[in-house]
């Protein structure tokens, strides 16, 4: 439960209060176009390196996990359409446990948006909290989606596991103000948006 834990801690991290917003349902997110990525193995290619999708071994792997702040250049995030990519503050660095997050405003009508990174694989996930088997990404087949446990909250994680742990989309949401539809769709479209500029 602390690695998941740790995943949530980000999100409330970067600004998850509860705030005043009203979904916009004349505009729902859409999900990136389909792509061929059945045909083989599918990749981050970043400046930094190629970024592997697929399964992780955590002690293999020891402290070498992807860090999206540090290894996504700000132009790279740019060119998928993410601006103004902040890293969490450096006083709550140690609250998260070793993992990072950097959050950004696409969509305004949500309390927070971040890309982080997590130890947990698709199988911790699983066990500690449903998936939410009703979402889903043609662009990346292997992308699983998962909320707080209990339905407790309306923020929603999409997460694609690859060879240097889990790279995570994570999307507030405040009870009462908007539905879990919502955030869900917008973490899936930011993690297929940043995979859709940079890949192979």
């Amino acid at each position: 439960m602390k690695r998941l834990a740790a995943v949530a801690m980000c999100v409330l991290l970067t600004g998850c209060a509860e705030q005043s917003l009203i979904d916009d349902p004349t505009s729902p997110p859409t999900s990136a176009p389909a792509t061929d990525a059945d045909s083989g193995s599918q990749a981050f290619v970043f400046d930094s390196g190629v970024l592997e999708i697929g399964d992780f071994d955590l002690y293999t792997l020891g402290d070498d996990l992807f860090d999206p702040c540090t290894e996504i250049t700000a132009e790279e995030f740019a060119a998928a359409g993410f601006d103004n990519v902040e890293p969490m503050p450096e006083e709550y660095a140690g609250l998260a446990r070793g993992l990072s997050s950097c959050s950004f405003t696409k969509h305004p009508q949500v309390p927070s948006e971040v890309f982080g990174n997590t130890n947990a694989s698709k199988k911790d996930v699983e066990a500690e909290v449903d998936l939410l088997t009703e979402y889903g990404s043609q662009a990346l087949p292997s992308l699983f989606v998962y909320g707080p446990r209990g339905g407790i909250g309306t923020g929603c994680y999409a997460q694609v596991d690859t060879g240097r742990g889990g790279l995570v989309s994570e999307v507030g949401g405040a009870d009462g103000f908007h539905r879990q539809e919502t955030t869900c769709q917008i973490a899936i479209e930011n993690l297929e948006n940043l995979h859709a500029a940079h890949s192979r």
